[in-house]
């Protein structure tokens, strides 16, 4: 049977990789490291710009059509040649752009059903094929009231990839 002893580093001395590191050297450090494409966005309806945001995974592309109103987008909408404005609930992102896509539509827009932006994705096989954005809660209200009107909508992919790194260490011992 081993002592207690046997298992603990001996003072100053720190296991780092299999081997004795230095007193008060790091004992490790480590990152994570992402790329994605950036993706930007614009949306003008009857001639108005609005802030808007991307998904993850939405194709690009630049599309104009009459704005029109599907709801929750839970079923296929009959869109052809226009923009689906979509609320956002009980269905998922990808679900809402297919059905859109599937009744002919040219783009959607996803808004809010609550205060704030929309942080979401479509999915990595995410398989449509026309760009998604979204917007706040208010300005999604807004249009409805612009239903019939003309949209354009934007999704560009910037033309390098993007890299964002988080770093974090850990001092082993006293």
């Amino acid at each position: 049977i081993a002592s207690d002893n046997e298992f603990k580093p001996s003072i100053g001395k720190r296991i780092v990789g299999g081997v004795e590191a230095e007193q008060d050297a790091w004992p490790w450090i480590t990152a994570l490291v992402y790329t994605y494409e950036e993706l930007s966005t614009s949306l003008e309806v009857d001639s108005v710009s609005y802030t808007s945001d991307s998904f993850t995974g939405s194709p690009g592309g630049t599309v104009t059509g009459l704005l029109m109103s599907c709801g929750l987008g839970d079923a296929e909408c009959d869109a052809e040649g226009q923009i689906c404005l979509i609320q956002r609930g009980e269905i998922n992102f990808s679900d809402k752009a297919l059905n859109c896509e599937s009744g002919g539509g040219v783009g959607v827009i996803i808004y809010n059903n609550e205060d704030g932006i929309i942080s979401g994705t479509l999915g990595d096989d995410f398989a449509g094929t026309i760009p998604v954005v979204s917007v706040i809660q208010t300005d999604g209200e807004l249009l409805l009231d612009k239903v019939g009107t003309t949209a354009s909508i934007e999704v560009a992919t910037s033309a390098e990839l993007i890299q964002s790194s988080t770093c974090g260490g850990s001092l082993i011992g006293d």
